[in-house]
Order: structure tokens, then C-alpha cells, then sequence
């Protein structure tokens, strides 16, 4: 549903159906990092509290510069419960992703501290360094399925049983909406433009043989939305790494080496943010929010019937 406004296309957004904020690449605790990370979280509970919202997806780079050195590091305070504890998110559980801040080094293993505080902490949702879950509300079901990318770059954690999870997973999925979450884009326009070539190569051609809807992630330090001209397979790669470490410019070149390879940046935002997701059972809504609460972006894809020809017996 669109409703034309000066000129602008606004997305209506009914009662219905299910509301998640995503935010990447967050846990920076530089004193610039942390005034960032708070106008964030600020915004991310101002709109919760006019909008609903009903769980958090972190996009990983949750603990900059290295992850966490135990289940009882400080920073799980100082980087997450003490800057996330607005009135209007201070509840929310969040489902995490790692990215490579996350990490130390192959030979380390800081990245499984951050499932083990899961342990202890009800809010947060990590069972192990890649993952899924389905949830159904009023007869709509929403897959996400999250990777560990990684785990594939580090070659670490037997990555190779990820990507046949991976594969599986996806295969199997009947979901109304099919949702992929992993920290590394496959496609870029910014810091790491034009994408990660270890996610184009592992995990794009399964997301487009078994009709991924969205794939959202983190690590370039922006707001992003970018398709594929004339793609049969209609998935729409989303970047939320705007949650407060420093910013990363739109790469001219790296957008010149999308158009040739047949890409369009839909939209670029050189922001600190987050972006929400309004999922309903026949359209999902994209909204790309600053730091002041303002949309500057918003995209809608409607849900094929035949997107992915299963079965639901």
C-alpha cells in the first residue's frame, strides 16, 4: 500500500503482522563510539515507543575492537545492557549475529564467550555461532536463518558442515517470508565495496535457488538497500551497520563495478541508524532511520505466492 506524498512514496503500515529492528556494528567503546551508539539507542527507543516493535537483530561487530575476554566481561554492561536500557527497548530480546569484531583470531575462541552470556542472559539470543528460528503470528510464518561468516573466512568451526546446514536449511524452509542474516555483504557501496567476494561465492547462489527474500547485514558503516536489474530470484540485499562506529563515504567506484555487474544502489545513507522491518502476510516494509528519528528511506516487497514452489503439507 503507497500513499503519494510531495512527491514522496510513503509506505502505510497496518497493525498486523511482525515489527524487528536490526542495527550492526554498534559496540564501539571509544568515546566518539559511545556518544554514537547512544543517539542511536536513543532513537531505536523513541521509535519503539510510537511504533511497535518487537524483538532486536544485532547484525554483529557487537564488541569492537576484539570481542569479549568471558562470559563476564564488563563490556556486556557498558557496551549492550547499559546503553540499551531505554524505556522502550530496555525488555526487547535481541537475536545476535558475530562479525569480525567479534573475533580475536583463528587460534582464539573470544566469539564463543558471547553464546555462553546467552546462558545467563534471557535477552539474548545466540545458541551457537550460526542458527535459526521461525516464528508464526496470524497464519504468517517468518524464517531467518543466520551465518556466521566468519567462521567461513576463518576456514574455523567446521565451516564446511555450515554451508550444508546452510544449503539444508534453506531447502527445507516453507516460510512465508525467508530471511538470511550474516555480518559480511556479499554486495557493498561503501567501505567494502562492491561486497565481501567469500559471501558472493558461499552463500548467494543457495539464497537465490531456494527464494531468499531478504538478506540484511552489517559491517559496512551505513544504511544501504541494493537489487539486482531484472533478477528472477527478487532478492533484495539490505545493510544495517549504522549503530555507531564510525562511518564509511559511498564508494564511486564500487558502485560503477555493481552497475557492470548488472546491481542498483537503491539507496545509500551515510548515517548512523537502523533499520526497521515490518513483516506482514502479504508485504514487508523497509524503514531506514538516523539518529533524529527521521526516515530517509522506506521500500516495500510483496510476498509471491510462488516464490518458492514447496510444499506446506
Amino acid at each position: 500500500m503507497f500513499r503519494i506524498l510531495f512527491g514522496i512514496v510513503l509506505c502505510v503500515h497496518s497493525a498486523t503482522g511482525m515489527s524487528v529492528l536490526t542495527v550492526g556494528d554498534w559496540g564501539d567503546n571509544s568515546v566518539n563510539g559511545m556518544a554514537r551508539q547512544e543517539r542511536v539507542a536513543v532513537a531505536m527507543s523513541n521509535w519503539c515507543g510510537e511504533h511497535r516493535c518487537d524483538f532486536i537483530f544485532s547484525m554483529g561487530d557487537n564488541f569492537y575492537n576484539d570481542g569479549v575476554v568471558s562470559a563476564v566481561d564488563p563490556r556486556f554492561n557498558t557496551s549492550w545492557y547499559n546503553v540499551y536500557d531505554k524505556p522502550h527497548i530496555a525488555n526487547l530480546q535481541w537475536h545476535q549475529s558475530l562479525g569480525n569484531h567479534d573475533y580475536s583470531a583463528r587460534t582464539s575462541d573470544r566469539e564463543l564467550h558471547q553464546v555462553e552470556f546467552g546462558y545467563t542472559e534471557p535477552r539474548w539470543n545466540l545458541p551457537w555461532l550460526w542458527y535459526d528460528f521461525q516464528i508464526t503470528e496470524n497464519g504468517m510464518s517468518v524464517h531467518f536463518v543466520v551465518v556466521d561468516s566468519m567462521s567461513i573466512i576463518f576456514a574455523k568451526y567446521d565451516w564446511e558442515a555450515e554451508l550444508r546446514w546452510y544449503e539444508q536449511t534453506l531447502a527445507d524452509s516453507t516460510a512465508d517470508w525467508l530471511i538470511v542474516v550474516v555480518h559480511h555483504p556479499p554486495y557493498a557501496c561503501g567501505g567494502y565495496a562492491p561486497g565481501i567476494n567469500d559471501m558472493r561465492r558461499t552463500i548467494v547462489d543457495p539464497a537465490e535457488r531456494h527464494g531468499v527474500d531478504l538478506m540484511i547485514s552489517g559491517h559496512d558503516h551505513n544504511l544501504q538497500h541494493i537489487t539486482k536489474q531484472g533478477d528472477a530470484y527478487d532478492i533484495d540485499y539490505v545493510i544495517s551497520g549504522g549503530g555507531g562506529r564510525g562511518l564509511y563515504a559511498f564508494s564511486a567506484s564500487g558502485n560503477s563495478t555493481l552497475i557492470q555487474s548488472g546491481f542498483e544502489v537503491k539507496h545509500f545513507g551515510f548515517t548512523n541508524g537502523f533499520i526497521m522491518l515490518e513483516i506482514e502476510p502479504a508485504q514487508m516494509v523497509h524503514d531506514f532511520i538516523d539518529t533524529e528519528g527521521n526516515v530517509i528511506y522506506s521500500f516495500s516487497r510483496q510476498r509471491k505466492a510462488t516464490r518458492r514452489q514447496k510444499s506446506k503439507e
